[in-house]
């Protein structure tokens, strides 16, 4: 069953864009689903996934599958609604 908690703190990811700026995205769930921890992250209209590898200290967003996306969007609406409810 996956796991998401919020945050009471917004939190940032700030990425460089390809003219070097800093673009800022809100993380709005970390979601633990089959052993692997995932940001959704939202900025400018976008909402993304990534997976989050721990690396010593340090922290990497990798590209996640379109399957992967599929079953992470549908967990974060299915949280939500039983958040409302």
């Amino acid at each position: 069953m996956p796991h998401s908690r919020k945050s009471e703190e917004p939190e940032l990811i700030v990425f460089k864009d390809e003219f070097g700026r800093d673009v800022e995205y809100h993380v709005d769930a970390i979601i633990e689903m089959d052993h692997k921890e995932y940001v959704l992250y939202s900025g400018g209209g976008d909402m993304l996934f990534s997976r989050i590898k721990h690396i010593g200290d340090d922290v990497e967003l990798c590209d996640i599958t379109e399957e992967e996306v599929n079953a992470l969007a549908k967990a974060y609406q299915e949280g939500i609604a039983m958040e409302n409810e």
